[in-house]
C-alpha cells in the first residue's frame, strides 16, 4: 500500500527530506547533503532516510520540471510535482500516466496559516524573542567585533541605532508585513514600495527612488523572477542613501554584486547583512567574504526545525488537496 508523502526542500548546502506516513500521521526529517546533481542530490538523500520507494504515493520536490521528469522514470506509479518555492505548483506528473499533468497558480494561499509567515523574520530576529534582528547585528557591526574580540583585539566600535531611523521595505508580502510589526517594536519608521498598490498597507507607500533616498536601512522581500533580477542594479544602489545598510534575505540575484561590493568598498554602504548570494555557499575568497562591513549568514533566515517542518509539510498539504494519488 503507498501511503507515505515525501517533500524535498534543495538547498545549496543540505537537502531536507520530510516523510509524511498517512496511516500514522507522523512526520520526520532528514538532512542530507546537496550534490550538483539534483537527482543524485535528492534521491541519494531518499535512500539514506531508509524511504521505501514503492510505498510513496506523493513526491513533491522544490527544483525543476525538467528534474521532475527525471524522477518520474524513478517512481513508477507515483504523483510527482514541481514546486516554485514552495508557493505554486508548476507541474503534476504522473509515471503511468505521462499526459496527466497541468498548471496551477497561488494554490497555496488558502492553506498557508498566518503565522507561518513569521519564520523568516523570527529568524532575520535571530531565533525570535531572544537575540536582536540581522540587520541590528549589522547597525552595531557585532560581526566586526566579535572577530577582533576573538583575535585578541579589544576595539569597542560606535553603531547605528536604529530607533527613530527609517527602514525601507521592498517588497509587502507576508513577510515584508511581519517585518513591519517587528520593526515598529524597535522603534524605527517604515515605509515601503511594492510593485502592487495595496489599499490596507501597514505603513506608508512610497515610490523606489523616494524610499531608496530615504532609508537608513533597506530590507529587501521580493521573488526572483526575470523581472526583479538585478532589481537594485548599479544605477539604483547609488541611489541608496549615503552610510545605510542593505538587508537582504531575499534573493541574491535582485542585487547587482558588482555594484553592491563596489558601495561596500567605497563607504557609500555603511553595512550589508546578507543571507543570500548570487552563487551558494559563498566561497571563502569572495569579495563579500573579505569585507569587514558585510555580515553574512548561510541561507538561514527561515530555518529552524519548526519552520522547516511547517515549510515542507504545506508542500505536502497543498499538493494532496490538488492532486491525492
Amino acid at each position: 500500500m503507498q501511503n507515505l508523502r515525501v517533500a524535498v526542500d534543495v538547498g545549496g548546502t543540505f537537502t531536507d527530506i520530510c516523510i509524511m506516513d498517512e496511516a500514522t500521521g507522523l512526520i520526520r526529517i532528514e538532512k542530507t547533503s546537496s550534490t550538483p546533481d539534483p537527482i543524485d542530490g535528492i534521491m541519494g538523500g531518499v535512500s539514506k532516510a531508509g524511504i521505501d520507494l514503492s510505498k510513496v504515493a506523493l513526491f513533491s520536490h522544490g527544483t525543476t520540471v525538467a528534474t521532475n521528469a527525471l524522477i518520474t522514470r524513478r517512481l513508477p506509479r507515483t504523483a510527482v510535482v514541481t514546486t516554485k518555492g514552495f508557493r505554486d505548483v508548476i507541474e503534476i506528473r504522473r509515471a503511468n500516466k505521462e499526459d496527466l499533468w497541468d498548471t496551477y497558480k497561488d494554490v497555496v494561499r488558502p492553506y498557508v496559516p498566518r503565522r507561518d509567515r513569521l519564520t523568516v523574520p523570527e529568524r532575520v530576529d535571530a531565533g525570535g524573542q531572544v537575540l536582536e534582528p540581522l540587520d541590528a547585528a549589522a547597525a552595531r557591526d557585532v560581526a566586526r567585533m566579535d572577530r577582533a574580540v576573538r583575535g585578541g583585539s579589544w576595539q569597542p566600535l560606535e553603531g547605528m541605532q536604529l530607533a527613530g531611523k527609517t527602514l525601507g521595505i521592498i517588497g509587502l508580502g507576508g513577510i515584508g508585513r511581519e517585518v513591519v510589526r517587528i520593526a515598529a517594536g524597535m522603534g524605527m519608521q517604515v515605509i515601503a514600495w511594492n510593485r502592487t498598490k495595496h489599499p490596507d498597507s501597514p505603513v506608508p507607500l512610497a515610490d523606489l527612488d523616494t524610499l531608496l533616498a530615504a532609508a537608513d536601512v533597506v530590507s529587501l522581500h521580493l521573488v526572483l523572477n526575470d523581472e526583479t533580477r538585478d532589481f537594485l542594479d548599479a544605477a539604483r544602489v547609488k541611489r541608496i542613501k549615503p552610510g545605510a545598510i542593505l538587508v537582504n534575505t531575499a534573493r541574491g540575484a535582485l542585487v547587482d554584486e558588482a555594484a553592491l561590493i563596489e558601495a561596500l568598498r567605497n563607504g557609500a554602504l555603511r553595512h550589508a547583512a546578507l543571507d543570500v548570494f548570487h552563487a551558494e555557499p559563498l566561497k571563502s575568497d569572495h569579495p563579500l567574504a573579505q569585507l569587514d562591513n558585510v555580515t553574512l549568514t548561510a541561507h538561514a533566515a527561515f530555518r529552524t526545525p519548526e519552520a522547516s517542518m511547517t515549510l515542507l509539510r504545506r508542500a505536502i498539504d497543498i499538493v494532496r488537496e490538488i492532486a491525492a494519488p
